[in-house]
């Protein structure tokens, strides 16, 4: 049973960070796959040294690697960036989606610009789905009214929205996209200014990049933006009308690798996935949307 557990969690921990068996191999000093091969079959057990060197590499203890079940609901950005780069575009909708635009009607009779910019992002969502390069000119023109609003007063919505917005840019940064220019961005001490400069960052680099093509997997989380990920996420957690969306993009931080610490994806994904399950059980209404996420992603695997 242990055996036939390690050899799953071999196999799934290597595709779930996309790696190739002779990746794996080169990666714990190995002269080729075979060995890799034959642990994953089941047909040899690692020594206790590869076993350590194997865990060391997925940031995993031993134990974990013996006990732990890292099963192929592991490899989540592994076929997200899978099928997406074969043009699934209810999956790409789908992973937009899990972003939610809100707005509070006791705001929206007080700012007008409100509905303007909730019209915008709905254009957007329909180029997006109907692979139309225009849902970039609806995006940006939806982060400048959110933007314009946030300069004039303290609206609650316009600032989770676009808050919602960076975290959707975040993971598709870290998916697919370049990250040429934020390491600057990332040693900015000022958090507004920094938080203007990945504003820039998103509507004059990136999108602009993503409309040529740029789908090679990035692994990019800067700890300074991080840190600002919790600090927001905290505000929301704090206000009574937004704390479920807090606990949610608390969840898909982890859910998404989207962490500053030394665990792991696989390790972080676990965690991701018990976050997931306690807001299932506390009735969370936004879980729903991982759960159509998930059921998308299942049909095209």
């Amino acid at each position: 049973m242990i055996m036939n557990r390690l050899s799953k969690n071999i196999k799934s921990l290597r595709k779930f960070v996309g790696e190739t068996q002779e990746d794996l191999a080169y990666s714990i000093g190995l002269d080729s796959k075979s060995a890799v091969a034959n642990w994953e079959s089941g047909a040899n057990k690692p020594s206790p040294d590869n076993l350590k060197k194997i865990a060391a590499h997925y940031r995993v203890t031993v134990d974990q690697l013996l006990e732990d079940n890292f099963s192929t609901d592991f490899t989540l950005i592994e076929s997200i960036n899978h099928y997406s780069e074969d043009g699934n575009d209810e999956l790409i909708h789908s992973i937009v989606c899990l972003f939610p635009i809100m707005v509070f009607k006791d705001e929206e009779e007080l700012y007008p610009r409100l509905v303007d910019a909730k019209e915008l992002y709905k254009k957007f969502l329909h180029h997006i789905k109907n692979k139309d390069e225009k849902f970039y000119d609806y995006l940006v023109e939806t982060l400048q009214v959110y933007d314009e609003i946030r300069e004039k007063s303290n609206c609650i919505s316009a600032e989770v929205n676009e808050f919602s917005i960076y975290l959707l840019f975040i993971l598709l940064i870290k998916l697919y996209g370049d990250t040429e220019g934020l390491e600057d961005i990332s040693i900015i001490k000022n958090k507004n200014k920094r938080k203007k400069e990945i504003k820039r960052f998103i509507t004059e680099d990136f999108l602009s990049r993503s409309q040529s093509g740029s789908d090679t997997l990035r692994v990019f989380v800067s700890e300074g933006y991080y840190k600002d990920l919790l600090k927001e996420i905290l505000v929301l957690k704090g206000d009574k009308r937004l704390f479920q969306l807090g606990d949610y993009y608390y969840c898909l931080l982890y859910l998404f690798n989207l962490v500053d610490n030394e665990l792991g994806m696989a390790v972080n994904a676990q965690i991701g996935l018990a976050l997931l399950s306690d807001l299932s059980l506390m009735k969370n209404r936004f879980v729903k949307r991982i759960e159509k996420f998930y059921r998308i992603l299942g049909k095209v695997q």
